[in-house]
């Protein structure tokens, strides 16, 4: 929740030095980060609790398992990219008044 406060303040200072937002980097932002939001929101959205046989479940397990570093990589890439993105507006964008 702090790196969503700290994104919506850069993107809130990004508007007062810029007239426009770039939507494809933000809309890449947005897909890239939001998985990992769902996920620590949701933990259980791809573990089916309901199911009998104990061998599935502990494959839903191990699946879930090898899930997590992908959405912890795709947060991170997200990050990145809009602090890249933040870094070179600021440089290059004097401050609007």
């Amino acid at each position: 929740m702090i790196v969503l406060l700290l994104v919506t303040i850069g993107y809130w200072l990004l508007s007062k030095r810029t007239d426009k937002t770039n939507w494809t980097l933000f809309a890449i932002h947005f897909v890239l980060t939001i998985p990992t939001i769902i996920y620590l929101k949701f933990p259980s959205i791809l573990l089916d609790v309901q199911l009998t046989d104990q061998n599935e479940l502990i494959r839903a397990i191990e699946f879930r398992i090898k899930v997590i570093p992908v959405a912890w990589t795709l947060f991170i890439v997200g990050q990145i990219l809009f602090l890249i993105y933040f870094i070179r507006t600021i440089k290059a964008k004097p401050i609007m008044t």
